[in-house]
């Protein structure tokens, strides 16, 4: 694989999700003739839980914190549920905030993005195995 541009610009999953399924007639002709690119997209698609319009309100709701791209996204992707899981997203976050204003983050992302349980299952309503 070819790397075009170094340094892009920061995609969320969703974004990501996006761009392969715009290139999904490429990837399964090429996975037809042998290669096997497939994989990523499948990933992708099981990581993607976010729609358009909650990436805009969550980054609305996270404005008055005056976070980096960089967190955002980070926050956007990985939905940290506990203030360990903060303080490991967000650079310098001791310096920067106090605890009720991670508190305060925390209940945006607890109320707007979907808990990490939930993008476990690769079916709605499907029981896990182990369970």
């Amino acid at each position: 694989m070819k790397v075009e541009q170094a340094f892009g610009p920061l995609l969320s999953d969703y974004e990501v999700l996006t761009l392969l399924q715009e290139q999904d007639t490429t990837l399964r002709a090429r996975e037809a003739n042998g290669a096997n690119d497939m994989p990523n997209l499948m990933t992708i698609q099981f990581e993607a839980t976010v729609t358009p319009e909650v990436i805009k309100q969550t980054i609305k709701a996270l404005e008055p914190f005056q976070l980096t791209k960089a967190e955002k996204l980070q926050l956007i992707n990985l939905c940290p549920r506990s203030l360990v899981d903060i303080y490991v997203l967000i650079e310098e976050c001791e310096e920067r905030f106090a605890e009720d204003q991670l508190e305060d983050m925390l209940t945006i992302i607890g109320r707007l993005l979907p808990p990490a349980e939930e993008t476990m299952d690769t079916e709605p309503g499907v029981p896990d195995e182990g369970a």
